[in-house]
């Protein structure tokens, strides 16, 4: 449930004139941008220069190459490719006339010239070098495909079209094909049926918008390579197709099936899984299906189907704009383009206002629409898009006279989780929509949610943020249109879950209907009644602060260092890591971080200001602001994936598949080896992030690495919960989150000990239910406290219960007696016998319960000795087993008394005995002998001859 935005902009201009630039190449050691441009020549011809651009430096060229040559086939222009060696350290020109240039990267100066080594006779369509740049693939003007090492020579070379199907071809055995399925009325003639081969109409025809140019892409590792090409079906007819080689040994493994409507549009994910391209339908020859469908379909190296997605946020048909460079349908797509970790592929749209780069991801068998990528300056077309090959979310454009470098970043769009009031409002962007769930209401899984706001068609948010009462939700749009919307999400009510509406609306500017001192809006908070967004300045030596108010027409704009991101809705970080204040229209400088950390949060504590940052090598740092001393910096970890803040504990997942929980206030010190050992940490599926902690629920939402859910109560946060409850008295919801979440009831006591000491009624007053009384008392009883503290609850309990009434309470107050230690179980008895006088209908079930308490032998010696016959038969009868000892005149039994004719002899002979020599043979019975003895004196003559031989 992440989003897409953009961490950080930079561009390089190049000189105003009659040049564009049309490739980018990266020398990732120095960190060097080398661009190649095209400059028109009055004789009609085109002088290639290079480029270079250091970082923070203005660009200089270094190269120029005037070609002789030119292709000798239809071309948009000279450059085929641009791309910097880096086991050689040369930059290598490949162009349309089929020259091979290359420059020495180390040796360059303004007269440095570009070294042609070689030309390929008929031209070069296309060119592409493997990931590892070993070796390159061409395609010439005469349609053969070569393959070249790294120095140039030829390993291969063979028709771009090769008649058969490669040496994987399909082999169809018949399981799951039409001829094999059950026909229902349709019969057996359905089986006869062969499938269309054709595009729509019984023709096939190349897409409008395909250049007709073949195409190549690698996969990641560099073992295969597919090619797409137009391959001719007949007069006037034409499809692409896809061809599948490996590159050492190098073999055609496979072609595609018949995919009418294909583009020219190729890009291998990185990864390995799939490969894309883009499919049309509905028009004479293309796809058959629904007019203007447009998909980005997804192939496997055995060159079967894999899946798709339709293409969004486009320019629709008929639109009268729509010019001839964008097709007929007002867009089309000139790139596909993987990152390198294969977790986003951008697609490169040509509008016929303007050029887009949309990024897209996929999470639960979904494709989002992320990001879209506009440009900024004079010119609205991109001249080239690339991935940085090394830095996963770094996108560089290219305009005619500048070049786009943007970092990206993930990041989880959640309302704050400081108040225990949060409804824990996840935003996650698809597109025109965004799509909201609540999750302290309902736990939704994506792609769906508990409701969406619907945008502009084509329109998709740079960025989104939630106020802090989380009741409200900002928009920025590329353009600098901002947004603010009232959720009105609803809690107990039958119905909608929320009926979001537009509060505010409006640009950045006093009445102007487009800013011209803010460049590329990437970050927007909502501060109170003001909206913050932050973006880039026109000059690229500062960024930009933009603050509205929602209340009047007054704007602020703030210069700030660039690079910097905001943290929450009040504080800036620059790109050195150190965080500032926005106090009346200036920065306050407070502490910082020891780097630059692309996500951080903020939160107010008792004892000062906490900050917490994660910075993109997976370092969890924090800096306290107590008032009273300086700022505190700790390194909490060094393998971080995800953080939040919540009930006053920091908590984070590891690459190392745990979820830890820190105290805040622990973070104000040093902290120590003793200090780590106390955090709490529990196991979590592999590859867990953080979604939003709910601390009205003491819960966490975890998203999977498929991109399912999981919601877990984390120990630490429940008994946050809990206290925080018990201290606002509110002992039922207390004690039900303890029950839920089984945690020991007797916490309770810790966090409210007075109460249970001296005044317990407000506990039974919330907690009245006999079943909840017996869970706490039995706990309580279980736990290791002081003997003499859980007597003294225990007593204070039975007497608020005895006064609310002996019969409604009576499980509950002999649970009180039997769970001190030793078990008070005489006490209980007498409970019975009291009982049993005043409430004779309910004492048989109150036995019943105390048999379940205590052992029946126990409870039967004690009735015993208690003198009452009555409640001994009335235990023996309840109990499942009673073990007794039967004496007679030589010699005692021991009896395990199951049936009444077994129990009754006995208690009927001791009956018989007159009073004090029965409480006599009832002690000696129990071993209490001075009692026996007592009672035997009392007793008088005749002496008993049975009792004296076993005892001489």
């Amino acid at each position: 449930m992440r989003n897409l935005s953009v961490l950080s902009y930079n561009r390089h201009s190049l000189p105003e004139g009659k040049r564009a630039a049309y490739g980018v190449a990266l020398d990732v050691d120095t960190n060097v941008t080398y661009v190649v441009t095209e400059r028109s020549l009055a004789s009609g011809g085109a002088d290639i220069e290079i480029w270079q651009m250091p970082v923070g430096e203005d660009s200089t060229p270094i190269a120029t190459l005037t070609p002789e040559a030119v292709p000798k086939f239809e071309a948009a222009h000279q450059l085929v490719s641009f791309t910097f060696l880096a086991e050689s350290r040369q930059l290598v020109v490949i162009l349309a006339s089929g020259d091979i240039a290359v420059l020495d990267a180390d040796n360059v100066s303004e007269s440095s010239e570009l070294d042609i080594i070689g030309s390929v006779e008929p031209g070069v369509k296309v060119a592409s070098w493997s990931p590892d740049q070993s070796q390159l693939v061409l395609v010439n003007g005469h349609d053969q495909l070569l393959v070249m090492t790294k120095d140039f020579d030829v390993q291969f070379e063979g028709p771009l079209r090769p008649s058969d199907l490669g040496q994987e071809k399909h082999t169809a055995l018949g399981w799951g094909s039409k001829q094999t399925q059950f026909h229902g009325s349709l019969g057996k003639a359905a089986a006869a049926t062969e499938p269309s081969n054709t595009g729509q109409g019984g023709i096939d025809k190349p897409s409008p918008d395909d250049d007709n140019n073949p195409r190549v892409s690698w996969r990641g590792d560099g073992a295969f390579f597919v090619v797409s090409s137009l391959d001719p079906r007949g007069p006037g007819s034409s499809v692409r197709r896809l061809r599948f080689y490996s590159s050492d040994p190098l073999v055609h493994l496979s072609t595609s099936e018949y995919t009418p409507g294909l583009e020219g549009v190729l890009a291998w994910r990185p990864s390995g899984g799939l490969i894309a391209s883009t499919q049309r339908f509905g028009y004479e020859g293309g796809g058959v299906g629904r007019q203007g469908r447009h998909d980005v379909v997804f192939f496997e190296r055995c060159g079967l189907r894999r899946g798709e997605f339709g293409v969004r946020g486009c320019v629709s048909m008929g639109n009268p704009e729509s010019d001839a460079s964008a097709g007929p349908w007002g867009y089309k797509v000139k790139e596909l383009l993987w990152n390198t970790d294969s977790s986003i592929l951008a697609l490169w749209i040509e509008h016929a206002s303007g050029d887009s780069v949309q990024l897209w991801t996929t999470g639960n068998y979904h494709w989002y629409l992320k990001q879209k990528i506009v440009p900024h300056g004079t010119s609205l077309r991109y001249t080239s898009v690339m991935w940085h090959p090394e830095d996963a979310l770094r996108l560089i454009c290219t305009t005619t006279h500048l070049v786009e470098d943007r970092a990206i970043v993930w990041e989880t769009c959640a309302s704050s989780s400081v108040s225990a009031d949060s409804s824990g409002c996840v935003a996650v962007v698809d597109g025109s929509s965004i799509l909201l769930t609540p999750f302290k209401l309902q736990n939704v899984p994506p792609p769906m949610s508990s409701f969406k706001i619907d945008l502009n068609s084509i329109v998709t948010p740079s960025h989104l943020a939630f106020s802090a009462d989380s009741r409200s939700l900002a928009m920025v749009r590329p353009d600098g249109l901002v947004q603010v919307w009232d959720l009105v999400i609803r809690t107990g009510t039958k119905g909608k879950i929320a009926e979001p509406k537009v509060t505010w609306e409006g640009s950045l500017a006093n009445g102007r209907d487009r800013i011209d001192d803010l460049i590329c809006p990437r970050q927007i908070a909502l501060s109170g009644s003001s909206v913050v967004v932050l973006g880039s300045g026109p000059d690229g030596l500062h960024d930009i602060l933009h603050i509205t108010s929602l209340r009047n027409p007054e704007l602020i704009t703030l210069q700030v260092p660039r690079f910097g991101r905001l943290i929450g809705d009040s504080y800036y970080q620059d790109s050195a890591g150190q965080i500032y204040s926005i106090k009346n229209q200036e920065l306050v400088r407070l502490g910082g971080f020891p780097r630059f950390c692309a996500y951080g949060e903020a939160i107010a504590t008792l004892c000062g200001e906490l900050f917490v940052g994660l910075d993109s090598s997976g370092k969890l740092v924090t800096c306290a602001l107590d008032p009273g001393a300086g700022p505190q910096l700790n390194e909490i970890s060094h393998s971080v994936n995800s953080f939040a803040l919540a009930s006053g504990f920091l908590m984070y997942t590891t690459t190392a598949h745990e979820i830890k929980f820190v105290s805040a206030d622990s973070l104000f010190s040093g902290l120590g080896e003793t200090e780590r050992s106390l955090w709490e940490a529990r196991r979590v599926e592999r590859g867990s992030r953080i979604v939003i902690p709910v601390p009205s629920t003491a819960s966490v939402v975890l998203q999977l690495p498929r991109g399912n859910l999981e919601t877990i109560n984390p120990r630490p946060l429940v008994l946050a919960s809990v206290r925080a409850d018990v201290e606002k008295r509110d002992f039922r919801k207390a004690f039900l989150a303890c029950r839920k979440h089984r945690i020991d009831l007797h916490v309770l006591v810790d966090y409210a000990p007075a109460v249970f000491t001296n005044d317990p009624s407000q506990f039974v007053d919330q907690v009245p239910e006999v079943d909840y009384l017996n869970l706490f008392l039995t706990g309580l009883g279980q736990s290791k406290r002081d003997v003499q503290e859980i007597t003294n609850i225990c007593d204070k309990l039975r007497t608020e219960l005895e006064q609310r009434g002996l019969a409604q309470y009576i499980q509950s107050i002999l649970t009180a007696h039997v769970v001190k230690n030793p078990p008070d179980v005489e006490s209980a008895l007498r409970v019975l016998h009291t009982l049993r006088e005043s409430e004779p209908g309910t004492v048989e079930d109150a036995v019943k319960y105390i048999i379940f308490l205590v052992d029946g032998d126990q409870l039967f010696n004690t009735a015993l000795g208690m003198y009452d016959f009555s409640l001994v038969l009335m235990i023996a009868q309840q109990s499942q087993k009673v073990s007794i000892e039967v004496g007679f005149v030589r010699h005692y039994l021991t009896v395990e008394i199951q049936d009444p004719r077994e129990y009754l002899p006995f208690l009927r002979e001791l009956r018989a005995f007159e009073t004090f020599y029965q409480r006599f043979r009832i002690n000696d019975y129990l071993g209490r002998r001075e009692l026996a003895l007592a009672n035997l004196k009392l007793a008088g003559e005749p002496f008993p001859i049975g009792f004296r031989e076993p005892h001489m």
